[in-house]
């Protein structure tokens, strides 16, 4: 088995019950405490590393050096579906259908919890091609392997995968899957049925779950078989969640002396464990343990998770379908715990054979987490009935404290992981009462006798279990009478049946009562009962016809309950419901390339110009995007009568060609059958440059189809594009006439540097590509090297120049050119030389640039790569190791393309900012993203991160500037398994032409409030409030918050938004000689403190340290060798205030807050780029927060120095003005350490002290 693939099943599943468990489904934040930041790096099934932050839309891509030596451009897509990243060599294999798209939708990944510090594996599902393959997973999945690829090893299993060697068809993702008394028994009937004698007993039901905690006193002897599927191998709970819902259907109450006993006590239990001590697991564990189970001879096996949304063709739906259908077993299964969303049924409960439960409260009312349905795609009535999912208390496993536990021996939950044991433990009591009954009848018999509970049809189904009615009731119905999709304008039929179990006949009455999905009355004949009253034989079955007639009303969905009663009081009720399908035009859409070919390497999506407001009551056409399968460059796609855009792009690579061109069809009226043509010929040329010889370092293209709220939707935005990165890629776009609703908007963005690389060879330049960091970090200079031939007997010290075949019927020439270049370069690196030339010998052929080669590597194009094996005399090259200066350009389409795309800006067009970035620790590596944000024009926004080489200086020129625009830079350090990213937001006016010096990761880093530039975007009135910085020592209502940002006097960063806080600070707050405890909050990203409802004196002390190795987002020491440890001690008054925080400020949950008068310190020492200071003299800058309470202007600073910590000296310091104090420094070498007192006209006070501060040179 090939050493990256790690055995075992891939989709993760999670014990589901809702409030308590970590793994459960992503909820906002307890309005006590601050939600974390949601930056995250992903590692795809190609090895490339996205991060993806999902709170404002940035998605930087790190791509994986392939095999060959070089890196791929990346296809971008931003959907209702998602947001996907595809490499260029992925492309082809998702339009072919062998790579499942979700390996590459970020948004689905990370939601999965795929994160790489979640989890260092990527699940996938491998179907095999008939060929011997080397994967042998522990589970098979209906003719699948089920394969967890180890994301270190990814970028040689997609070498394996992209070379053909694994012998699969298909790679799909693995989706995650999630584990979704006395009391509730009570509400449910369940003592009437123990009165009559029904238990449970003589039944066996499987739980399929974390384990059982067979020690328990309420399961004690209950579990006649285990199986573990789980890695754990101990079939032990040692999460606790499946000891909890074993309980609540069938435990014994015995540490209770009965009060939470369960709903069937005298079953006999059955354990499949399929999820370890953390509550997880892979879907095809839950296979297993699915199909083990069933081979137990149970009658009912409870199902208490769920994984995604689906329409019940997925594997675990299928497979319960197919075991209900060849065994009869009756599988009870959760709804899922999705919340208020319609249409949100999690598989297995969306199978259609399943018993699926939703969740009621005590008082019966469907509980807010409760998923609601019906089925996607055909409307099925799900969940079927409700039971009591909130509260409940039942069993709690030993060592265990899932939920909030009320005493030793139990725990409460909720969750309809707890609703489903209710239903699963009623129908063991109705297989006791009628040993012949299917799991069908007893489906039947459960839910037709529901109590109405005044939900929707598709929230209860027929109701909340009443097991009492179900054990006494005689009269029966269906479980549900579903037409499913209902294509075209002809009457259907469907037939529900009637059963008297009694002894006696029996008349029901028959009343329908349906809506539309809009809430509206349904139209008179829409949906007809053939009887208004039948009559049945004793133990006998009856059929009544129920027809739906499409032409009636409106299309759409149709649903509700058919009610039958007697006269002695029983109660049937069926839900019923019908999708009458809209007329469908289809829309063929045909791709073409440069070449007029049909185009290989595409994507496209249609876009609803209506956003389904067209539609109210046709939810399964609300669909915003529709994705076009395409095969050989054309598909179809059938859609209802409206107006539609259509976007897409096509990715051209050859040995002479490399393109990406994004294609746009905007506003088409599809009220027929319909074609849209999409014609790369019809492209222009999209370029974008400076009059200065540049390097191309990044570059995203993004083409965007903006949509506006309308009809009560918000508006939308979609998007392709391209993030080329360093590479030549050539890009063209479909020139478009602007949009008559909402807009068509083009965005170039790139990253350029100044040429690192002169080349000269007798007096001829040449226009190389290289790797800039590997060029740059590994031959700076001026060199003169003799050029040779590959092979030559002494070419140590000397420049290769190599001629690269393209190998005759080469299946992949691309591919086998990259692969000649990269041997190439190993064997110059081999033979001793300086540097490798490459071309490729065909016409018009493109340089092929390999990423981190063993040498210098430059590449021509291969017109000049002949010129220069015609060419005499030595090879001159200059390299320069860092820019002299780099170009962040954005340029704008707001509504429309045009048929001229060419823009070369000068260095005066653009602001220029003098920036340093500072390093002063051996081994610091740097990189900057630098994203441009246009209004109410992006969703996404696509970069590569750029390295620089750190520590260095130069001048960024950024623009052209434009209100409308927010740029948010980011520039990261990183080593020895650390790295910290700053970050500051702005934006640039179009007659800006400079801006102050900017000094990144200057020392001395220390904690502080974030203090906002006045041309930050959170400044304006109509800001987004995605760009507001939260208040820090600020006080809300009646609670503190300190300092929650660090910050070099340029950017900031809050470590807390990384769960970091603790990890560098502590924060203690006292009133007199009394410290106050922050609240006891154990989930809290920070601490808050309680203060006096009344004016009160407090003294905050606060000691920041760099933390060690390993720390991703917190300041530690391998990045930084100064301001190692700072204590701060303020004193402060603060008395309660209604004001609002200053503009660009958010409180952390009301509207109410106000900075306190802590003197914030600011050094500006001047340092030399590795933190040295060669001068004397600096400034301090004293002051309170803009907008502070209580707070004076500071109008005394006292600075001293040491050396040691020990002794001190007081430095010469002198007012400046502004707030800022000039200070001279007593003479020192080494390391200094700073200490700065201040105090403000109110006798607010600050004393700081900063250990190894600066260097002193």
């Amino acid at each position: 088995m090939p050493p990256f693939l790690r055995l075992g099943t891939a989709v993760a599943l999670v014990a589901t019950a809702v409030t308590y468990y970590g793994a459960a489904p992503a909820q906002a934040a307890p309005p006590d405490r601050p939600a974390a930041a949601a930056g995250t790096r992903i590692t795809l099934i190609t090895g490339d590393v996205v991060d993806y932050r999902e709170s404002d839309g940035t998605v930087r891509v790190e791509p994986a050096t392939r095999a060959d030596g070089t890196s791929p451009t990346f296809t971008t897509m931003s959907t209702s579906d998602g947001v996907f990243v595809y490499p260029s060599d992925a492309v082809g294999l998702v339009t072919s259908h062998k790579l499942d798209p979700e390996l590459f939708n970020v948004r689905t990944l990370l939601h999965d919890g795929r994160q790489d510090t979640a989890t260092g594996a990527i699940p996938v599902i491998a179907r095999p091609d008939g060929r011997p393959t080397s994967l042998v997973p522990s589970v098979r999945l209906a003719h699948a392997l089920a394969v967890k690829v180890d994301k270190t090893r990814a970028p040689q299993f997609w070498r394996s995968l992209t070379t053909d060697t694994l012998g699969v068809a298909e790679v799909s993702l693995d989706r995650k899957v999630e584990v979704a008394l006395d009391r509730s028994t009570r509400q449910v009937g369940a003592p009437a049925a123990w009165d009559l004698g029904f238990d449970g007993t003589g039944t066996r039901v499987a739980v399929v779950d974390t384990g059982i905690d067979e020690t328990h006193p309420d399961l004690e002897g209950r579990v006649a078989a285990k199986a573990d599927f789980s890695p754990d191998g101990d079939g032990e709970d040692h999460y606790g969640h499946g000891t909890h819902v074993a309980s609540i259907l069938a435990g014994t109450g015995k540490a209770s002396d009965g009060r939470y006993r369960g709903m069937a006590p005298g079953a006999t239990l059955v354990s499949a464990k399929v999820f370890d001590g953390t509550g997880t697991g892979d879907m095809s564990q839950v296979m297993a343990g699915v199909e083990w189970a069933v081979a137990q001879k149970v009658k009912v096996v409870n199902m208490s998770l769920g994984a995604g949304i689906t329409d019940g063709t997925d594997p675990l739906s299928e497979l319960v379908d197919r075991l209900s259908a060849e065994t009869g077993t009756l599988f009870v299964v959760a709804a899922g715990n999705y919340g208020s969303a319609d249409r949100a049924i999690s598989t297995p409960g969306a199978a259609a054979s399943a018993l699926t439960v939703g969740a009621v409260d005590r008082e019966d009312k469907l509980a807010w987490f409760s998923s609601r349905g019906p089925r996607l795609r055909d409307a099925l009535v799900k969940p079927e009935i409700v039971a009591p999912g909130v509260g409940i208390v039942a069993a709690r496993a030993a060592g265990t404290s899932m939920g909030d536990p009320v005493d030793d021996s139990y725990t409460a939950a909720e969750g309809t992981s707890m609703a489903t044991p209710h239903v699963a433990g009623a129908a063991l009591l109705l297989a006791q009462q009628h040993p012949d009954w299917t799991g069908q009848t007893i489906k039947n018999a459960l839910v037709s006798t529901a109590a109405d509970v005044g939900a929707k049809w598709y929230e209860q189904g027929a109701g909340r279990l009443d097991v009492a009615r179900a054990v006494r009731q005689s009269a029966t119905g269906l479980a549900s009478a579903s037409f499913g999709k209902v294509d075209g304008g002809d009457s259907t039929s469907r037939t529900m049946t009637f059963t008297n179990n009694g002894s006696t006949a029996k008349t029901l009455a028959l009343d329908l009562g349906v809506q539309s999905w809009d809430g509206k009355p349904m139209p008179k004949n829409e949906m007809v009962l053939g009887a208004k009253a039948v009559a049945v034989a004793p133990r006998s079955t009856v059929p009544v016809t129920v027809t739906v007639n499409p032409e009636v009303g409106p299309d759409g969905v149709y649903g509700g309950t058919v009610v039958a009663t007697t006269s002695d009081g029983e109660s049937v009720r069926t839900p019923v419901s019908t999708y009458n399908a809209p007329d469908l035009f289809p829309v063929s859409v045909r791709v073409l390339d440069s070449a007029g070919r049909p185009a290989q390497q595409t994507v496209v999506q249609l876009i609803d110009d209506a956003l389904g407001t067209s539609r109210p009551n046709d939810p399964f056409l609300a669909d915003l995007t529709y994705a076009v399968d395409l095969v050989d460059g054309e598909g179809s796609v059938q859609l209802p009568f409206g107006t539609y855009s259509a976007l897409g792009s096509v990715t051209e690579r050859g040995v002479a060609v490399r393109r990406w061109t994004g294609l746009s069809a905007p506003e088409v009226r599809v009220d027929k059958a319909t074609t849209i043509t999409l014609d790369a010929r019809s492209a222009v040329p999209v370029e974008i440059g400076t009059t200065v010889p540049t390097d191309q370092r990044d570059r995203t293209v993004a083409l965007r189809r903006v949509l506006p709220a309308m009809a009560g939707r918000d508006g939308y935005i979609t998007e392709v594009g391209t993030s080329a990165g360093p590479s030549g890629t050539e890009v063209r776009v479909t020139p478009s006439a602007p949009a008559k609703v909402g807009a068509i908007s083009l965005q170039d963005h790139a990253t350029l540097g100044t040429a690192a690389v002169d080349m000269v060879v007798a007096g001829q330049r040449y226009t190389p590509t290289y790797d800039v960091p590997t060029v740059t970090s590994t031959w700076p200079g001026g060199h003169e090297v003799p050029v040779v031939a590959p092979g030559a007997a002494d070419a140590k010290g000397k420049a290769v120049l190599a001629k690269i075949a393209v190998p005759p019927n080469a299946p992949d020439p691309v591919a086998a050119v990259n692969q000649a270049t990269s041997a190439a370069a190993q064997a110059a690196a081999k033979a001793g030389a300086a540097a490798l030339v490459t071309y490729v010998d065909a016409p018009g052929a493109l340089p092929v640039a390999l990423t981190a080669p063993p040498l210098p590597v430059f590449a021509l194009g291969n017109a000049e790569g002949e010129r220069l094996r015609a060419a005499t005399g030595p090879l001159t090259i200059t390299v320069r190791p860092a820019p002299d200066a780099m170009f962040n350009l954005d340029v704008l389409d707001r509504n429309g393309v045009p048929k001229q795309h060419s823009r070369t800006l000068r260095p005066d067009q653009l602001v220029a900012t003098r920036t340093t970035y500072h390093a002063d620790q051996p081994g610091v590596t740097a990189q900057k993203t630098y994203y441009a944000f246009p209004n109410g024009l992006w969703k996404t926004q696509f970069n590569q991160a750029v390295r620089i080489p750190v520590p260095g200086s130069w001048t960024e020129y950024t623009g052209p500037g434009d209100p409308g625009v927010v740029w948010k830079r980011v520039v990261t350090e990183m080593a020895n398994r650390a790295a910290l990213s700053m970050n500051q937001l702005n934006t640039y006016q179009p007659t800006e032409r400079t801006r102050p010096d900017e000094h990144w990761f200057a020392a001395p880093l220390r904690a502080t409030a974030a203090q906002l530039g006045p041309d930050h975007p959170a400044r304006y009135p109509a800001a987004e409030g995605r760009w507001r910085v939260l208040c820090s020592n600020c006080r809300e209502g009646d609670l503190f918050t300190p300092a929650l940002q660090w910050t070099d006097g340029t950017g900031y960063v809050g470590p807390y938004e990384n769960a970091k806080y603790f990890t560098t600070t502590t924060a203690r707050l006292f009133r007199g000689t009394e410290e106050i405890k922050p609240l006891p909050e154990d989930m809290a990203l920070f601490p808050r403190f309680p203060l006096l409802p009344q004016s009160a004196v407090y003294r905050l002390d606060v000691t920041d340290a760099l933390a060690g190795p390993g720390q991703n987002g917190a300041p530690s020491t391998p990045l930084l060798a100064h301001a190692t440890r700072t204590d701060t001690s303020w004193t402060f008054t603060s008395a309660p205030s209604t004001v609002e925080p200053p503009s660009g400020y958010s409180c952390l949950h009301g509207t109410k807050c106000a900075f306190q008068p802590l003197i914030q310190l600011d050094y500006r020492l001047g340092l030399s780029p590795d933190n040295t200071l060669t001068a004397r003299t600096f400034d301090v800058a004293a002051a309170q927060p803009l907008g502070a309470r209580n707070a004076g202007s500071v109008a005394w600073v006292r600075v001293a120095t040491s050396t040691d910590g020990k002794t001190w000296q007081d430095a010469q310091v002198k007012p400046s003005g502004g707030g800022v104090w000039t200070v001279t420094a007593p003479r020192t070498t080494g390391d200094v350490w700073l200490r700065t007192e201040a105090r403000d006209s109110l006798g607010n006070t600050v004393v700081q002290t900063v250990q190894k501060a600066y260097r002193a040179g």
